[in-house]
């Protein structure tokens, strides 16, 4: 079983395929399985490293917020990277993963090809106190419901509410693999990382805005994080913009022929030297 002990915690990593090293960091609530529609197709081009952060799937979930700040998640991102001997990759994450990438990017830029930022925003969404308040007030009522009744029927809950993106909602495959997904999450890293709010960190603002390597930034029309996915595009004048229209948060399952063309086509064009800068609607 592949686990790298870094900074007080067990981390469970994979790798497969050949060639440059692509390092992908799943979102809140999820693991490794969260890559299913890519990791096919990927590793047949890189040598993919997929792991489960801190606190969820098959790694250690320490109990307290304190343990869940994104100066963690950016220490374990590097920490694993050196035990594996990986000096230089392509790092790719998803929401709380994203949050992660552009973190690590800015804090170690010498070991990013280029940055791949998938439905998070960097910190840039534009301030709405009516709307956060909302927010706000959702997830504490959802923390207080999982401390209750566990994390389970905290998904079932929210089928039933329909508060889950419409793809969950159509498919009964998708409601047991939402259940199932809620129901191996650790609960004190759902708990902890709830609490903490990595991706919320001042911090990360302006160490998203202070990229200089290539980046792609990935995010779905229905995502409350598209606005600001859109902002820190404009930020980057280097960026590479892909809309992934009618997608929710998780676009990568939602349309994931969508996405997995999205990417592949920005890393080609890197790769062959070719402009990269701009948008793409698919």
């Amino acid at each position: 079983m592949p686990i790298a002990s870094v900074n007080g915690v067990d981390l469970y990593y994979e790798t497969s395929g050949t060639g440059v090293p692509l390092v992908l960091a799943h979102g809140y609530c999820t693991s490794i399985n969260l890559w299913q529609h890519q990791m096919p197709l990927l590793t047949q081009r890189y040598r993919v490293i997929a792991y489960d952060a801190r606190g969820h799937g098959l790694s250690s979930a320490p109990a307290g917020k304190e343990h869940y700040t994104l100066e963690h998640l950016v220490a374990d991102m590097y920490a694993l990277l050196q035990h594996l001997g990986i000096t230089q990759a392509y790092i790719g994450g998803h929401s709380m993963g994203g949050a992660t990438t552009a973190g690590f990017a800015a804090r170690h830029p010498e070991m990013v090809k280029a940055a791949l930022i998938c439905n998070i925003d960097g910190g840039q969404r534009p301030s709405d106190p009516i709307a956060d308040k909302e927010v706000a007030e959702t997830r504490r009522r959802g923390l207080e419901f999982v401390r209750g009744h566990g994390l389970a029927d905290y998904a079932r809950h929210q089928i039933a509410a329909k508060t889950v993106p419409r793809f969950i909602l159509e498919s009964e495959e998708e409601q047991l693999r939402f259940v199932t997904r809620y129901a191996h999450q650790p609960l004190h890293g759902y708990l902890g990382v709830g609490e903490a709010l990595p991706w919320r960190e001042a911090w990360l603002t302006e160490a998203a805005q202070s990229l200089k390597m290539p980046v792609a930034i990935l995010a779905g029309t229905e995502d409350i994080l598209y606005r600001g996915a859109e902002v820190l595009h404009q930020k980057l004048p280097q960026s590479h913009f892909v809309s992934l229209q009618d997608a929710p948060h998780d676009s990568m399952n939602a349309r994931p022929e969508a996405f997995n063309k999205g990417l592949i086509e920005y890393l080609d064009n890197l790769e062959q030297g070719k402009p990269v800068a701009g948008r793409r609607e698919l």
